[in-house]
């Protein structure tokens, strides 16, 4: 392939960066002329949300330029997958510490996603696999305890850096996550069965989707 073909391949090539920049941008659009209309108590809620999100988004910004769409820098931790759980007091190593930062930066940011419909707020619920790629932190799996013994086995979210998506980013974590825990079921991400059933149908077709309520499955 000669040079001019293999650069006309990659100027056509879809820039990644801008075509989340533009999603981003037509969500929070969306969002605020929603939140100007004729006061309701859900465009009072969409308002108070998106005065939320814009804190926590430039709160993470404060750890060293951290965004929803690249992510945070991860020193001192290698590239890869990396799993973060509650350790029992005096447990903590230096390595839980680097990743308790981590953790507490990626959860503010999948908060601060207008494009993500739901995050978990709390970031100690269950348990984490976080991805390091680059020397950045740019996504998560978090798994819970669905049936009550103690072991994580269900998937309750996947979240990923908007640059990093279309990647195959959200794939490989539910495939590292099942690796290392025996999921069942989905219960996440989405906080609808509606958005659930669609995110299992995509990256693991063969788990079904579980009304945490109520334990019943619905797909």
């Amino acid at each position: 392939m000669s040079m001019a073909a293999v650069k006309a391949r990659r100027a056509a090539k879809p820039d990644r960066r801008a075509l989340f920049d533009a999603e981003e941008s037509r969500v929070r659009e969306r969002l605020e002329r929603l939140s100007r209309k004729r006061d309701t108590e859900h465009r009072l809620n969409v308002r108070e949300a998106l005065r939320d999100r814009e804190k926590t988004r430039a709160y993470a910004a404060g750890f060293g330029g951290a965004s929803v769409g690249d992510g945070v820098r991860a020193p001192g931790v290698a590239d890869g997958f990396h799993v973060f759980e509650d350790v029992g007091p005096g447990e903590e190593t230096a390595e839980w510490g680097r990743l308790a930062g981590v953790n507490h930066v990626l959860n503010a940011l999948a908060y601060a996603d207008v494009t993500c419909s739901y995050a978990p707020t709390a970031e100690d619920v269950g348990a984490r696999l976080i991805l390091v790629r680059g020397g950045r932190a740019v996504g998560y799996a978090a798994v819970i305890d669905g049936d009550g013994d103690g072991e994580p086995d269900a998937l309750l979210h996947v979240w990923v850096a908007g640059y990093h998506r279309r990647r195959g980013v959200g794939r490989d974590l539910v495939q590292a996550a099942r690796e290392r825990w025996p999921i069942v079921s989905v219960v996440g991400p989405l906080n609808t069965l509606r958005g659930a059933s669609k995110f299992a149908a995509t990256v693991a077709p063969d788990l079904p989707v579980v009304d945490y309520e109520h334990g019943q499955s619905v797909l």
